[in-house]
């Protein structure tokens, strides 16, 4: 006899949950099919498994570079979000970044967050959790996705502190993206395609992955042209010299450079839009020597007319990219 309440059993919801997932997932290894057998995936190609730890789903290509495998150990130390951190100290770190998407960013973009949603290098998963509260009701499924076991760990945190339902955390590699063509509509990342080791691989992904309606946004992202490279490369001290010590790549693109990126993997349409409020983020770090510079920089060019900052120096961008 059938227990009645079986359905409602957790253990039962979560295998149910990672089968509908099979609809969507690929082995980031050899795009091989997967199936599920005790929890885990299993790959029918090339016969990898793929562990599930509590609710994340860890999907890492089997060749993960180096300095994508030491993200964990450097996030398991960092000041604000580290292990032991409470989730309430990552949204105070994050809070302009927060104030940005949901008073800026949102109410412009809010209508085109619909269906299957995606973030890429969601880290902490703080943007996920905001977007799902503020668009529930379009959303079907919304992925949080990290390269960062650890953050993802703190992600969970983060979405039960918000009251947010995100439906499935999954650690992975966005430049060998775990994921079926067309699985979604919607694909959001914040601050991450300048950190591609392989920035054409990246954005050919997101546009792989992507439905034949869907729309990439982007924000945190920096555009400067190139007499002005020396702005993107010193604005923040401590980033670069992190960026040295972990080996992470901080790219300067050019605007025109970011809208070519985009169209050449085939986006049709592509809008990058100039975030110069002084209001907004690029407020260094109690550490940064330039904490005094950055916001009487953004005031100055907030003053300048779109066209000079796109030709001739460096703002925040926010990108919105149609398949």
């Amino acid at each position: 006899m059938i227990d009645s309440d079986s359905s409602t059993n957790p253990e039962n919801m979560k295998h149910t949950a990672l089968e509908d997932l099979l609809q969507i997932l690929i082995c980031p290894d050899c795009h091989g099919e997967l199936s599920l057998a005790n929890s885990a995936y299993k790959c029918s190609n090339c016969e990898r498994t793929y562990p599930v730890r509590g609710r994340i789903i860890i999907l890492l290509p089997s060749d993960l570079e180096e300095v994508k495998r030491n993200e964990d150990k450097y996030y398991e130390n960092h000041r604000m979000e580290g292990k032991g951190k409470p989730a309430w100290m990552t949204l105070v770190h994050k809070r302009e970044d927060i104030k940005f998407l949901i008073n800026e960013f949102l109410p412009k973009h809010k209508h085109e967050i619909t269906g299957r949603f995606l973030e890429i290098g969601s880290g902490s998963c703080w943007a996920s959790s905001i977007i799902e509260s503020y668009c529930r009701p379009k959303l079907e499924k919304i992925v949080a996705s990290d390269v960062c076991l650890l953050a993802l760990q703190k992600g969970e945190d983060i979405a039960k502190l918000i009251g947010a339902n995100i439906n499935y955390f999954i650690a992975c590699d966005t430049e060998r993206l775990p994921f079926k063509e067309e699985a979604f509509d919607v694909i959001f990342g914040s601050q991450i395609i300048h950190h591609f080791l392989n920035t054409e691989k990246g954005v050919s992904e997101i546009y792989r992955v992507l439905n034949r309606e869907g729309v990439y946004l982007g924000i945190n992202e920096t555009a400067t042209n190139t007499i002005f490279t020396f702005f993107s490369r010193s604005r923040f001290w401590h980033v670069r010299e992190r960026a040295k010590r972990r080996g992470i790549t901080e790219k300067v693109i050019s605007w025109n450079k970011w809208i070519d990126l985009f169209r050449r993997s085939g986006f049709k349409k592509v809008c990058i839009n100039l975030e110069c409020n002084p209001e907004y983020k690029f407020r260094a770090s109690a550490r940064s020597r330039s904490r005094w510079f950055l916001p009487l920089y953004y005031k100055l060019i907030s003053l300048l007319p779109d066209f000079l900052v796109r030709h001739y120096l460096a703002s925040s961008i926010s990108i919105v990219a149609n398949k």
